[in-house]
């Protein structure tokens, strides 16, 4: 919308060279909201890299609620996979929705409602809210380095990646970490 604004003044007495510019900058505009359609909440320009690419610039409320749970459950379906290691940013209880998983430290402790997750074996599945790859609320240290060099193998919307383990973790020190919020 700032480039068709910006092109307005330059065809002052040249109407159709105006429009040659602005209109197809208004379809791309129009395509770029569709396209994200319900997920506006992750929108990124293409010049930032798209809503792909957006935990790379922003997380937390600028990229994440903990919106994706629904999504999360829908890939795991789609994907045959019947439990999942998940760090989640959120408050909703993600058993609510079906999902099966090993509870990695998150932004509230999900331990007391699924098994705390130990070690991560080469070959596991791992979600992972974005905005728990960085140390902002809960650090997943050499673990959350790890994804962060990875491609994830699949998303659930925007919010949370997926990953598949090429090596294998050890969980002590977050479990740790994760204990102490818990008040344990």
């Amino acid at each position: 919308m700032v480039l068709a604004g910006a092109v307005v003044p330059l065809g002052r007495g040249r109407k159709s060279f105006r429009w040659l510019i602005v209109c197809p900058l208004l379809r791309w505009y129009g395509y770029e909201n569709l396209s994200i359609h319900p997920h506006y909440l992750a929108y990124f320009n293409q010049f930032a890299g798209g809503p792909g690419h957006g935990y790379r610039h922003l997380v937390d409320s600028n990229l994440d609620w903990g919106q994706d749970l629904r999504e999360l459950k829908k890939f795991m379906e789609k994907e045959g996979i019947d439990g999942i290691k998940l760090s989640y940013f959120g408050t909703a209880d993600p058993a609510q929705y079906g999902i099966r998983y090993e509870a990695l430290p998150s932004f509230v402790p999900l331990i007391p409602r699924a098994a705390p997750c130990r070690e991560i074996r080469k070959g596991d599945l791992v979600a992972v809210s974005a905005t728990n790859l960085y140390p902002l609320y809960v650090d997943l240290g050499p673990l959350a380095a790890s994804l962060r060099e990875m491609s994830p193998v699949g998303r659930a919307g925007y919010s949370i990646l997926i990953y598949r383990m090429n090596h294998d973790v050890r969980l002590a020190e977050a479990e740790s970490v994760q204990a102490a919020r818990a008040g344990g």
